[in-house]
């Protein structure tokens, strides 16, 4: 296991998802948010850290997973883990919409910004971590 090279996808897929959350949540669904306030708690009673500790976990166990399981390890095998990794996710989706009174619009944008999230999170991973030498810079 090229470890150096773990520790870097990890904290690199961190921060991918840490942005791509904020786009997708506070800037793209902020509407549907607003129209369904009553569901979720009040921005100021939010618990940022618990939010950040579940984004930073499912960075570490996505690149663990990717690295125990993918038989390559590159930028496109990364693409397809984290795409099947995003599919894998979104029955669940399906079932917050079944039990919770939620918009299907909102389901859909879960489960489609899942897909795109983790497919470009793998992505990310592969071109790190399967790397066969560093990345030459330069003109």
């Amino acid at each position: 296991m090229k470890i150096g090279r773990l520790i870097a996808a990890m904290i690199a897929m961190a921060v991918f998802v840490m942005v791509f959350d904020f786009v997708l949540h506070q800037e793209l669904l902020s509407g549907v948010y607003g129209a369904t306030a009553s569901f979720w708690r009040k921005p100021e009673e939010m618990i940022l850290p618990a939010m950040t500790a579940g984004q930073v976990l499912s960075a570490v166990m996505f690149c663990l997973f990717y690295v125990m399981c993918a038989k390559t390890t590159c930028a496109g095998s990364g693409l397809k883990f984290g795409a099947m990794f995003g599919l894998a996710m979104a029955p669940g989706n399906l079932i917050m919409y079944g039990v919770e009174p939620l918009p299907g619009e909102l389901f859909a944008a879960w489960a489609a910004g899942n897909v795109i999230e983790l497919a470009l999170a793998g992505l990310i991973v592969g071109a790190i971590y399967g790397r066969s030498k560093p990345m030459e810079t330069g003109a």
